[in-house]
């Protein structure tokens, strides 16, 4: 009862994302005489509380009757052999989260009014619950205009942080949103900086880093776009400076190994940039996923 949630690197985070409906009760028996809440069932033989659905028919009236009838559920959880429980807690109802501690569980994540509780419940099995986000995801734009004046080769959109001004001239970019693509992310920070639209063309290099923002790790990946406009409308509050620079002129006063080498490949001087095609899930239920892969 009391077993530590660990990571497991034999699972990953996506096998245990799903969307937790409305709470049914699967087991309707717990100790004698004590309820069981309201719950439903989850990926790989774990089971939900929402506490949010302690409404309606079904409502717990105080701290001492939740702690009773959590122990009297765990009880049913364990008879039916479940492998793990999930507790989702809003922030009205935090003071349920002591008592949840004191039957075992432990925090696995928490976002906007609502943290989520988990409780591995196999004593005599390592925990297969995963660490929740466990790496953050950012994008620099390399975007090309191909249209330049005297014709003697691509100019690159490059900017000057205002926060760090003893950063040389550098890609603009920043964090993907949630559910964000590569392209999609990298062509909205460039328009959110220098209001210059884009479109994606192709994924170029990538670069893993460990232990950066909340300890967590980092993946960054630099993305070839094509201009579609080329006016700069400076976000002030951001940049220091953003200007349109020769690709060549950028690729000598450069230092950074990742940039150069995104700069190689998108001169065809070495390296092959990454090709998107979409394609449907093999797994049912699932959306579509972006597959980006190296083709001569």
């Amino acid at each position: 009862e009391d077993a530590q949630i660990k990571p497991s690197p034999a699972y990953i985070n996506f096998a245990w994302s799903s969307q937790w409906p409305h709470a049914v009760n699967v087991l309707s028996e717990g100790l004698p005489g004590i309820p069981v809440l309201p719950h439903s069932d989850s990926s790989h033989g774990s089971v939900t509380i929402d506490v949010s659905s302690f409404t309606g028919d079904y409502e717990v009236n105080c701290s001492s009757e939740f702690a009773t009838q959590l122990v009297s559920s765990l009880h049913a959880f364990r008879e039916a052999n479940k492998s793990a429980c999930w507790l989702k807690v809003p922030l009205d109802f935090g003071h349920y989260i002591p008592i949840a501690a004191q039957q075992g569980f432990t925090f696995h994540h928490a976002e906007g009014h609502e943290a989520t509780m988990a409780l591995w419940l196999k004593p005599d099995v390592e925990s297969k619950i995963p660490c929740y986000a466990t790496h953050q995801v950012g994008v620099g734009g390399l975007v090309l205009n191909h249209d330049t004046p005297d014709g003697c080769g691509p100019d690159v959109l490059v900017v000057r942080e205002a926060q760090h001004q003893w950063v040389n001239m550098k890609l603009p970019g920043g964090l993907a949103d949630l559910g964000e693509d590569f392209g999609a992310a990298a062509v909205r920070e460039v328009r959110e900086e220098t209001g210059v639209h884009a479109e994606f063309e192709a994924l170029l290099t990538v670069r893993q880093q460990h232990g950066l923002q909340f300890g967590r790790s980092d993946l960054y990946a630099i993305v070839l776009l094509r201009a579609r406009s080329t006016e700069i409308k400076r976000d002030e509050y951001e940049l220091e400076d953003a200007r349109w620079m020769p690709l060549d002129e950028f690729a000598r006063t450069v230092n950074h190994p990742m940039i150069q080498a995104a700069v190689r490949v998108a001169s065809g001087e070495g390296g092959v940039p990454l090709c998107l095609e979409e394609h449907p899930s093999v797994v049912p239920g699932r959306g579509p996923y972006k597959l980006y892969y190296a083709a001569k």
